[in-house]
């Protein structure tokens, strides 16, 4: 998997831990908003990353992110 770039927009859908306890994040990345015949439209690929690949911002809440069921890969 490739890690998230320094900069990069992304959006925490939810979060979990694997079978072996390593913490996942399920991103929405890269966001974009692309010119479309009706305005605009909007599109973006969520996947599962490493929770160190994310780099979470010390001091942000992540209260409000949802939990998953544990992950089983």
């Amino acid at each position: 998997m490739e890690a998230v770039p320094d900069g990069a927009a992304r959006y925490l859908l939810a979060w979990s831990d694997d079978a072996q306890g390593a913490r996942w994040g399920y991103l929405l990345w890269p966001p974009r908003t692309l010119e479309a015949h009706e305005g605009v439209r909007h599109e973006g690929n969520a996947r599962w990353v490493h929770w160190e690949e994310i780099r979470p911002v010390t001091g942000e809440d992540y209260s409000t992110v949802p939990i998953a069921d544990p992950m089983a890969f």
